[in-house]
Formats: C-alpha cells, sequence, structure tokens
C-alpha cells in the first residue's frame, strides 16, 4: 500500500490520495438499499485513518480506522487473505499495546437487523460489535445491541442483555458470520457458514432505532493480540411487527398444489400416521405371525370368516328376530385345504 495524504489528525491510506476523499463522500448506500454500510468490501481501496486516542470523528458513508503507529489497521490485497473482490482489511495486534479498530456510523429506522460479515481468523482474540449512542471512543461507553469476541476456546455472543458461549471458530479459512437479531422476540439466532450455531434469549433490552456504529477489532482500545482479516460485511433491518405477506395469491395455491412448499412434509407425515395405526392394528390382533396362524386353522376345519357387514340373524318360528349373528359354516366346501 502507498502513503496517503495526512490531514491534521486524520490520514488516508490507499492509492487515490486525495480523490479518496471525494469518493468517501460519494459512496453512501443508495436510496432503497437493503445494506445500510457503505463500501461494504472495502472495494474503495482506501482507508480513512483517525487519532490514536480521545474521539473518533463521525464515520457515516465510510471506513475509518483508529492510528497505532507504527502499523495502524490497513487494506490488504492477494495474495493476503481476499474474500471477493479486489481489497480486505487486516487488523494486526500480536505486538501492539493499543488496540485497532475499524468503524463505520449508520442511520437505521428499525431496532430488527440482520448483520453479515466475513472473518478470517490467523490466530489470537479478537471482536465484533453493533451499537447505539457511542461515545466516539473517549470512554467506549455505548448501548451494545450484539457483541462477539472470539478466540482459540470460545466464541462468546452477547444479545442485549445476555451472553453465550460457543465453539470457536477455526482459524486459517475465511467464516460467514450472521446474527438475526429479533427485537419482539428478543432472541438472535448465530449462524456460521449458513449453519444455525445456536440462539441467545435476552431477558431485557433491544434498542431505539437511530444510528448505530459497527465496530471490529481490538475494542476498548486494549491490544487482543491477534491477526484477524474481515470482508463483506452487511447490515439490513426489518420490521418484527410487521406481518409477512403471501407473495402469491389464494388461486395460485388452490391451482398449483404441487408447489406447497408444505406438501412434502405434509405427505410423509400422512406416511408416519398410516403406517402407526397399521402397527397399533397389527401389536392388538397379535401381529401378522397370528393372523396367518388363524385363518390356517379356518381353512383345515373348512370355516370362512364373515365380515362385519355379513350378519346371520336367526330367526324364531313366529318369525321374530333374536339377534344374534352367527357363522357360517360352510362343511365339505373346503374339504380339500
Amino acid at each position: 500500500m502507498s502513503a496517503g495524504l495526512r490531514l491534521g489528525s486524520w490520514s488516508v491510506r490507499g492509492a487515490t490520495g486525495l480523490l479518496a476523499v471525494f469518493v468517501f463522500l460519494q459512496i453512501p448506500p443508495a436510496a432503497g438499499a437493503s445494506n445500510l454500510l457503505a463500501d461494504p468490501g472495502f472495494e474503495s481501496g482506501s482507508l480513512v485513518i483517525g487519532p490514536q486516542f480521545g474521539a473518533i470523528p463521525s464515520s457515516v458513508g465510510f471506513w475509518t480506522a483508529r492510528d497505532n503507529p507504527p502499523a495502524p489497521p490497513r487494506l490488504v490485497d492477494p495474495p493476503m487473505p481476499v474474500h471477493s473482490g479486489f481489497w480486505a482489511a487486516e487488523i494486526d495486534t500480536r505486538t501492539a499495546t493499543y488496540g485497532e479498530i475499524l468503524i463505520q456510523d449508520f442511520a437505521t429506522t428499525f431496532a430488527s437487523y440482520v448483520w453479515v460479515f466475513w472473518v478470517y481468523p490467523v490466530e489470537g482474540y479478537n471482536a465484533a460489535e453493533i451499537l447505539y449512542n457511542w461515545d466516539r471512543g473517549v470512554t467506549g461507553s455505548g448501548v451494545i445491541t450484539t457483541r462477539m469476541d472470539y478466540g482459540p476456546a470460545e466464541l462468546i455472543l452477547r444479545a442485549w442483555d445476555t451472553t453465550a458461549s460457543f465453539p470457536p471458530l477455526p482459524t486459517g479459512g475465511w467464516h460467514e458470520v450472521k446474527v438475526v437479531a429479533n427485537t419482539c422476540s428478543l432472541v438472535q439466532d448465530l449462524y456460521v457458514d449458513g449453519v444455525l450455531v445456536g440462539s441467545v434469549r435476552a431477558t431485557g433490552g433491544g434498542s431505539p432505532a437511530g444510528m448505530a456504529t459497527v465496530v471490529f477489532g481490538d475494542t476498548g482500545n486494549i491490544a487482543k493480540h491477534g491477526l484477524f482479516y474481515y470482508d463483506d460485511e452487511s447490515f439490513e433491518e426489518f420490521d418484527c411487527a410487521a406481518p409477512t405477506p403471501c407473495p402469491l395469491s389464494h388461486g395460485f395455491w388452490k391451482n398449483h398444489a404441487s408447489d406447497w412448499p408444505t406438501e412434502p412434509d405434509s405427505r410423509a407425515a400422512a406416511d408416519r400416521r398410516q403406517a402407526e395405526r397399521g402397527e397399533r392394528v397389527r401389536a392388538r390382533s397379535g401381529g401378522d405371525d397370528n393372523r396367518r396362524r388363524r385363518r390356517c386353522a379356518r381353512r383345515v376345519r373348512g370355516e370362512t370368516a364373515v365380515p362385519r357387514s355379513a350378519v346371520v340373524v336367526r330367526r324364531s318360528r313366529d318369525g321374530r328376530s333374536r339377534g344374534r349373528a352367527g357363522r357360517v359354516q360352510q362343511w365339505g366346501s373346503h374339504a380339500g385345504l
């Protein structure tokens, strides 16, 4: 990476120099875009370097890193680990005293969200979090809604006011980390590489919509002594209280029964119920072997069972029925069996 232009306590690192400042001002998410994070894959090729200590200025529409001489956070390109595109961000505090962070501010309308990022752990510890009303790093205070601390032993997920521990992220490769935070149910689901790892149900919390900040790296300005790479971040909000509309009409589903997403499950459930009924019937009757033995015995006696509907009513001489069913005996008709 070429040296950037330093502007007071700020600098711009990248190949574009002063032009990068103009680019940053031009890349906020387009109107109606679902991802609220700008420059999600660092494809601008530039990174604003903020002050090492004190408040970090607002960073809406671009990424800012806290300075940490002699090796602050930087953007890397292949052959260094890059998930997609041309750039990824590196945080290396293996020999540092103070921490390094990447941050971006963005405005939200709803408090529920889907947060996704790709991380490449190499060694040590690191963290990632979403917080509101951040004090810009003066003392580190803010309303944390989601936080992950990951290292060699475990991944700790904080969902509002509740934390839980999960298996660690394997080192030496890229991993997709996804958190679905639902403020209506106060549940956050954690996915790693597309697989649901677990869920955390909070006892309280949630957050008002408003200005939020995403942070990657060594929070609290204390080095966690790790090496990590980040790429392809996204933050999509949703209204958890909004009803989910049916994408197609009732007429469509009526005339396209084979397209019903629940059809395979329903058919399988019906097959299971039928099999269970058959097992219960066989159990009550003593099983298939007992039925075969009874059938052979009837054939030896020349006797044929009468269906329930075939009821023989014996009548008395005066014509009145006695109401008692009997069995039809066909002696000799099956004598050869």
